[in-house]
């Protein structure tokens, strides 16, 4: 039986790394988008960091200036407009992630969005071009923009627009 003590040992060369800090792992988190606060608290405390350090670190990155409810909620409301989504959809979602009513008021305030232009717009790329706007085309488009989260007032504008548009379109064509 040979001596366990003449094999030749491996040393281990790489050292250990200090578990990151709170701080690092929230700049880490907020380095590829935009968190409210209660969401990067979340999602720190949930990787196992000490919930008084997380709140130390936040507070220290909103006084950097690096988290912003304001900012995060602009960016937010901006994106979701853009890809068809209402007012009431947006405020909905900031409400999950912490957001209190009146900064949600006062962030819709500051950008001044054409809602109804938006759900215009949704309105005219759901339209079927084939079919005129029939009741049943009518009442698609309204559960579409619905669902997306239009008011109601925001629904009945768009379908007035569209069928503002079809009517111009068919009065264009009986003239040629």
């Amino acid at each position: 039986m040979e001596d366990d003590h003449d094999a030749p040992k491996t040393v281990n060369t790489r050292r250990a790394r200090p578990p990151a800090s709170a701080l690092n792992r929230a700049v880490g988190l907020l380095s590829r988008r935009e968190h409210s606060e209660r969401e990067l608290s979340r999602k720190l405390v949930q990787r196992g960091l000490e919930p008084e350090e997380v709140g130390s670190a936040i507070r220290r990155l909103q006084s950097l200036s690096l988290q912003s409810d304001e900012r995060f909620a602009e960016n937010l409301i901006r994106s979701r407009a853009q890809s068809g989504h209402g007012p009431l959809h947006i405020r909905a979602e900031l409400a999950l992630h912490g957001l209190t009513s009146t900064s949600i008021d006062m962030q819709f305030d500051s950008l001044a969005i054409d809602w109804n232009a938006c759900a215009a717009l949704l309105a005219q790329r759901r339209c079927n071009k084939q079919s005129e706007n029939s009741p049943s085309e009518n009442r698609r488009i309204a559960n579409t923009l619905l669902r997306r989260g239009f008011s109601m007032d925001h629904v009945r504008h768009a379908l007035r627009t569209l069928s503002d548009t079809t009517d111009n379109e068919e009065s264009l064509h009986d003239q040629d």
